[in-house]
């Protein structure tokens, strides 16, 4: 899929297998040089998912924990509350979500798409644009015409370059997140998006000001 999101020129990175859990990501350059691994390991009290870069550091992890609040690991910080870094908020009429946090400038970002991430593609904004398009955009992989598959995207522009990392390890993050609470509608047999979608962002915070 060629996404041109207007900021000048695009990078595109693709992730196979199309699982947030557990994939490769890598550059569509003519050597495809992989970027990123992202590993999900199973702990007796949830899991943890690890994102590492080419030189094999991780640069994240994230503890998704079944009776805690859920928690991130960025480089050599200290353990925080996934909601003290990425504010979550609720879901409007449209199931749609906005999930936003800061750079180390203290820039702000939101990311935004459907909770049933089959509706729509994820796209990040940034407020030096007042939120008006988007810097990069993920687009999960798709059957083409002729059976085969197109692979999963991930395109930045020149400005979410800036913060490529950031970029990729929030995306991994809230992805993950989005086919979470999809898997869960779809297992429930009133479909109702906007009550278990409510009932599962309950504990989350809006941050003010966001």
């Amino acid at each position: 899929m060629n996404v041109n999101l207007g900021h000048g020129p695009n990078a595109t990175f693709t992730l196979s297998p199309d699982d947030p859990s557990n994939t490769t990501i890598s550059d569509t350059g003519p050597d495809g040089a992989a970027l990123y691994t992202v590993s999900t390991r199973r702990r007796w009290n949830g899991t943890t998912t690890y994102i590492a870069n080419v030189h094999g550091a991780v640069l994240a992890s994230l503890e998704r924990r079944f009776v805690l609040n859920d928690r991130v690991t960025l480089g050599r910080n200290q353990p925080v509350s996934l909601r003290e870094w990425i504010h979550m908020g609720l879901p409007d009429k449209h199931s749609i979500m906005e999930t936003s946090f800061k750079d180390e400038d203290g820039r702000k970002y939101r990311w935004r798409g459907h909770i049933v991430s089959s509706a729509s593609a994820l796209e990040l904004f940034t407020k030096d644009n007042e939120y008006a398009q988007p810097i990069a955009r993920f687009d999960r992989s798709q059957e083409t015409s002729d059976r085969s598959e197109e692979p999963a995207t991930l395109t930045l522009t020149r400005r979410a370059l800036e913060i490529r990392d950031l970029v990729v390890i929030s995306f991994v993050f809230v992805e993950h997140g989005r086919r979470k609470e999809e898997a869960g509608i779809r297992s429930s047999p009133q479909g109702d998006i906007p009550a278990i979608a409510m009932a599962s962002y309950g504990r989350a915070i809006v941050g003010s000001g966001w």
